[in-house]
């Protein structure tokens, strides 16, 4: 398991961890989706999805 922490900027903007930007082989130029989604157990998991046609 992954943990990292993560900051929510007063407009709403957050930032996405080095640990998680590693994992998931994201750049910081790379334009990506974030989905937010609930599993069966109620608990929110987060995917990340590369945006590939920018």
């Amino acid at each position: 398991m992954l943990l990292a922490n993560s900051k929510l900027y007063k407009n709403n903007r957050t930032t996405v961890p080095m640990e998680v930007r590693k994992k998931h082989e994201i750049g910081a130029d790379d334009e990506i989706t974030i989905l937010w989604c609930n599993n069966d157990k109620g608990e929110t998991v987060v995917k990340f999805r590369k945006n590939e046609n920018v």
